[in-house]
């Protein structure tokens, strides 16, 4: 917009040239200064309103911001300090309005022509206002506000060397926002950077050249247990590879950690991406420990088959009938426990993989322990294997054929891990909400740190006698994975003076029945004071099962 002219009056002039040259040196330099050290954008802007008012002996200096569709004002009143005014709405007529939207220039203008948005100020700040100049701010690619102005005097017109100085600190107004808008922008990015690497599960690092951490996420914290302020300025807990190199390193704790690190183009710095392999590697060296376990257990009774079946084949008729027959026999024993082992490796693999079939229906838990202890076979001579169920049986929802290969496993390794002999007990129980079956024995029991991982794929214990009786891992994960696939759980518990008691807890599944006993299975050993019914596993339990029946 172009200047508006009025009549010639008497204009004030600066009391000294020069000392009025260095003012406006020292206040620019201060705006400067204060543009460089990151000082909030009203503040520098209020030094740009003090210093015009200073310079050009305003009675009211007014910087307007536009923020949107609204103008932002900073208003200084005579010797006042620079207030933050309400924000005024945008008039598409207001001439000030037309003067920053056309981004150039400037414009003197007499108060009974003031612009709307500077009548509300000037009848708040200044009621005896006469006339004002306004000279539009610019920030690059955008007009930003404009600088304003006002004198009591109707008759001031401003002069060359004012409007330079005006000119000059809107200039300078506008390198403030546009300072401003740059940190902004920039913080926003910094922003957003922070909240993507605090949402990445992998933890992120940069490293300056030296090879310390400048910035540290937060899943980097997670995975070290190291915050922020712990590590920044410091070497990261963990070797660094080349870039685009991958090393595993092993934390104080156990976690192991793959880092991966890559330079940052025209810098120094390196970014350091790591995620937690802990389950990696474990699953790998349980896999390891599976296939030399599996080459082991394999072996025992291949071996024993292959020598027997080669014995047979070779020397068949210089053996004797008994002697053809034990080494069927043997043949047959190790055909099955090999088959045994085949089956459990194949429902393993079925279960880890989510293919095992499993239903759910009402077990008769007293009835499927029966069957199950009366299937198996005659074994080691000192032990006792004994069935305590109360009269009335709960039941239990569940899989009949799973629950069967779950009894068969906990009884199995009952005897298992207890060298010296003894009984092995098997409950049926009923608490009031749940319903399950306990395994109790009375061996080398399990140590405490080892209670829940005995459960986990391959796992075998390392501590203690258990790892002299063999085995893959896989009995108790199966039995763990099969007694949740119908709503169930599984756990191991110390017992006084040595053994372990394995606890299934099941869903219960409608009112108890009655316990039909197989009577010739079962026998009241009342001679040991035992009012229950006894299933005894060696040497006399064909003779008490006859005997009773």
């Amino acid at each position: 917009m172009s200047a508006t002219s009025s009549a010639s009056p008497d204009v004030r002039r600066p009391r000294h040239a020069a000392g009025a040259s260095l003012r406006l040196v020292e206040r620019l330099h201060e705006i400067v200064a204060g543009i460089n050290a990151g000082l909030p954008l009203d503040d520098v802007l209020g030094r740009v309103c003090a210093t015009a008012a200073e310079l050009l002996d305003a009675d009211l200096v007014a910087f307007l911001l536009a923020d949107g569709d609204r103008w932002r004002p900073l208003v200084r009143r005579g010797g006042q300090d620079v207030e933050r005014w309400a924000p005024v709405v945008v008039s598409p007529n207001d001439w000030v309005t037309q003067l920053v939207r056309d981004g150039e220039g400037w414009c003197a203008f007499p108060v009974d022509d003031v612009s709307p948005v500077v009548d509300g100020i000037l009848r708040a700040g200044l009621p005896e206002a006469g006339a004002g100049m306004a000279v539009v701010a610019r920030a690059p690619g955008q007009a930003a506000g404009a600088l304003v102005t006002v004198y009591a005097d109707a008759t001031r017109t401003p002069r060359p060397a004012e409007l330079d100085v005006l000119v000059l600190l809107a200039e300078h107004a506008g390198v403030a926002i546009s300072a401003a808008h740059s940190s902004a922008e920039v913080a926003r990015g910094r922003r957003h950077q922070g909240v993507l690497a605090d949402a990445t599960v992998d933890g992120l690092a940069v490293l300056d050249r030296t090879g310390r951490v400048l910035q540290w996420n937060r899943a980097a914290a997670r995975l070290t247990g190291l915050t922020a302020e712990q590590v920044v300025g410091k070497p990261p807990p963990f070797p660094v590879s080349e870039p685009g190199q991958v090393v595993d390193h092993r934390l104080g704790g156990g976690r192991w950690l793959e880092v991966l690190s890559s330079a940052v183009p025209e810098s120094d710095d390196l970014v350091v991406e790591f995620r937690d392999v802990s389950q990696e590697k474990e699953l790998e060296h349980a896999k390891d420990a599976f296939l030399a376990t599996v080459g082991h257990e394999l072996r025992t009774p291949v071996t024993a088959i292959q020598g027997f079946s080669s014995t047979l084949l070779r020397r068949w008729h210089d053996l004797s009938d008994p002697g053809r027959q034990a080494a069927v026999e043997v043949v047959a024993e190790r055909s099955a426990a090999l088959a045994a082992l085949v089956d459990k490796i194949v429902l393993g693999s079925a279960i880890s993989l989510g293919q095992a079939e499993v239903t759910g229906e009402p077990v008769d838990l007293g009835r499927l322990l029966a069957e199950v202890l009366a299937e198996r076979p005659a074994g080691d001579l000192r032990h006792d294997v004994i069935l305590d169920v109360a009269d009335t049986a709960p039941a239990a929802l569940a899989d009949p054929r799973s629950l069967t290969e779950i009894v068969t496993q906990l009884v199995d390794n009952a005897v298992k891990f207890s060298p010296d002999g003894g009984d092995v007990l098997v409950r049926a129980w009923d608490d009031g909400a749940r319903v399950g079956i306990s395994v109790i024995d009375h061996g080398i029991g399990v140590d405490p740190v080892d209670r829940d991982r005995v459960f986990e794929l391959f796992y075998q214990s390392g501590t203690g006698d258990r790892r002299r009786f063999g085995g893959m891992g896989l009995g108790l994960y199966i039995v763990r994975q099969l007694v949740r696939s119908f709503g169930g759980e599984v756990a191991v518990y110390g017992m006084p003076g040595g053994g372990t008691e394995v606890r299934v807890s099941l869903v219960r599944a409608g009112a108890a029945q009655p316990m039909p006993w197989p009577s010739s299975c079962y026998v009241n050993d009342l001679t040991e004071g035992k009012d229950q019914p006894v299933l005894t596993e060696g040497k006399d339990r064909q003779d008490r099962c006859e005997t009773e029946a």
